[in-house]
């Protein structure tokens, strides 16, 4: 995290990595163990101060565009949000 405060803005970068793991997937009748390959995602977030309470924001959630990874349900891609946050 940055926060440059004198001109209000600030800057978020996170990196998650999930290693190889084994799952046991059913083929037929029967189930096997297979292993899942690992991968990692970049997300990044910008914030301006526009207010005393207030910020304006973008962010994006999984930057390079990571999906169609086996086991993870919430990966469907690159997803921008923008809103405005209000701290009291």
């Amino acid at each position: 995290n940055w926060d440059i405060q004198a001109i209000g803005t600030g800057l978020n970068v996170t990196a998650n990595y999930t290693g190889k793991r084994l799952v046991e997937m059913q083929v037929g009748r029967t189930y096997e163990v297979t292993s899942i390959d690992p991968f990692a995602t970049l997300d990044l977030s910008i914030s301006k101060k526009i207010t005393r309470y207030g910020r304006l924001f973008i962010r994006i959630h999984n930057l390079f565009d990571k999906k169609d990874v086996y086991d993870e349900y919430n990966l469907d891609g690159t997803k921008i949000f923008g809103g405005f946050d209000i701290n009291l």
